[in-house]
């Protein structure tokens, strides 16, 4: 859903919505999606191959949007410097040889039948995305003009929704207690919105950041970012403690978003 809203939203010269959509996926991601599961589990462990492989990544990942950030948009080089980054990390996790206890999925997993059904539905969601992220798009543009609302906040809003597919892996994996998975999950898809997304679309049009992003949205990102490698790391464990500390944050960001919307725009 991202990269949809994403696309069109730099055809259509709208690319303050990317900046929003991506850093309120990002932070949705780790402070409510990570911090409800948490708190439903009642805590979660975390391990070191999590952390050293993909968390520092996300934590590089994330300094460097800032940075570019900082510049007042993401022109297309900065984009071709994140897809670099971006097919590396890949080409890395496919290379790696993990050592450690196997995962055995299909104890978790059933294995379906009925090839034909399955590539038929996955298909017809693809279109339904397709469809949806270009009618989105106008829908934001839309209330962002009848409301004077600037098209970042209302992009990191529209973040709740584009994160409804993390946030159902998410409770999958609880219910399954495959716990590994979404912070992989989770991590990964941070990784991808910045690296893939925002890289790919500053090549059809530079992403625009405002100064709600800059002073605001981005650094509390970063927080986060940090506090969740942070709390990963203390005795390997994300207690329900701090999962509520989590959830918390998401709370006070969408508040302090309101409340700062009228200062920073």
């Amino acid at each position: 859903p991202e990269l949809t809203v994403s696309i069109f939203s730099a055809i259509k010269g709208h690319t303050e919505i990317i900046a929003g959509n991506i850093v309120g996926s990002n932070v949705s991601d780790l402070a409510w999606i990570a911090g409800l599961s948490v708190l439903v589990y009642g805590g979660m462990k975390t391990n070191k191959l999590i952390l050293k492989r993909d968390g520092y990544m996300m934590l590089f990942t994330t300094i460097l949007f800032f940075l570019f950030a900082l510049t007042g948009s993401i022109k297309w080089y900065m984009g071709i410097i994140f897809l670099m980054l971006y097919a590396g990390y890949i080409y890395f996790l496919l290379k790696k040889k993990h050592r450690g206890k196997e995962h055995h999925l299909k104890e978790h997993l059933k294995i379906k039948d009925g090839l034909i059904k399955d590539i038929f539905t996955f298909i017809l969601s693809c279109v339904a995305i397709f469809i949806g992220g270009k009618y989105l798009v106008g829908d934001i543009i839309f209330i962002a003009a009848y409301f004077s609302i600037p098209e970042t906040a209302i992009g990191i809003l529209n973040a709740i929704g584009t994160t409804l597919p993390e946030l159902t892996v998410s409770i999958i994996a609880v219910r399954k207690g495959m716990l590994d998975l979404i912070w992989g999950n989770l991590i990964g898809s941070n990784i991808t919105n910045i690296l893939f997304i925002v890289g790919l679309s500053s090549l059809i049009r530079p992403v625009e950041i405002i100064k709600l992003s800059i002073y605001f949205t981005i650094p509390f990102l970063l927080f986060v970012t940090i506090l969740s490698l942070i709390f990963m790391r203390t005795k390997w464990r994300v207690s329900r403690f701090e999962g509520g500390i989590l959830f918390l944050l998401y709370i006070a960001f969408i508040a302090g978003l309101f409340y700062l919307k009228p200062i920073l725009t």
